[in-house]
């Protein structure tokens, strides 16, 4: 589930990080104050990466920062699995019945008429609630996946934030989730959203995410 989504926190402090994690704390900062960031952390395997994107997460927990959500993707991920993965933690929140209620109302309100069949191809597991187009409604239900996601990424951050999205192994994303969140990282000037990325530095993440950052 969802769940199985969430980073391991470790005790143990960072060590020769300090600088790091102060332009990370000034990032995360200014999109508390409604300034959407992107970040990308690249090294390679086990210089400790996901150890940053924790702490990243730590800090923003510490100073109140709003909704954030940790998923990861992973080798040989199905076509939408990253983006699958988000939607559900959303959903999800913190994994109580009141969380997970709360949760599902805002995406379902997010997604409005127009874009609850996509969150549910995307996530099935959202359940038949989401469903609500009708015939006047039909020509919006053809909107391009990728600008529908965003469309209703954005719509949550919205109404959620600030929001931290916190996404580790970037170069394991399926094309399709890949390509929602570059559309997303684009539009960050217009939502309250800090988009954190971990990916490592062997050639495959995105050349578009090097460019955009």
């Amino acid at each position: 589930g969802p769940g199985a989504y969430a980073p391991c926190q470790s005790p143990s402090p960072l060590v020769g990080r300090d600088q790091e994690l102060r332009h990370i704390a000034r990032l995360l900062g200014s999109a508390r104050t409604g300034s959407g960031v992107v970040l990308l952390i690249e090294g390679p395997s086990g210089c400790g990466k996901t150890r940053l994107l924790e702490a990243a997460l730590r800090g923003w927990r510490d100073l109140d920062g709003g909704r954030h959500v940790f998923v990861a993707s992973r080798d040989g991920d199905a076509p939408l699995a990253l983006l699958r993965k988000l939607l559900e933690a959303i959903a999800m929140g913190d994994g109580s019945d009141a969380a997970r209620a709360f949760g599902e109302a805002r995406l379902r309100d997010a997604a409005g008429s127009d874009l609850g069949q996509l969150a549910t191809f995307i996530a099935p597991s959202l359940g038949k609630g989401f469903c609500t187009h009708d015939a006047e409604n039909a020509a919006t239900a053809q909107v391009a996946l990728a600008e529908g996601a965003v469309e209703l990424l954005v719509r949550v951050s919205r109404a959620a934030g600030p929001c931290l999205l916190v996404v580790d192994d970037l170069q394991w994303t399926d094309p399709a989730s890949r390509d929602v969140l570059l559309r997303l990282a684009h539009r960050i000037a217009e939502v309250p959203l800090a988009l954190v990325f971990a990916s490592r530095d062997d050639g495959r993440s995105s050349p578009a995410f090097d460019r955009l950052l």
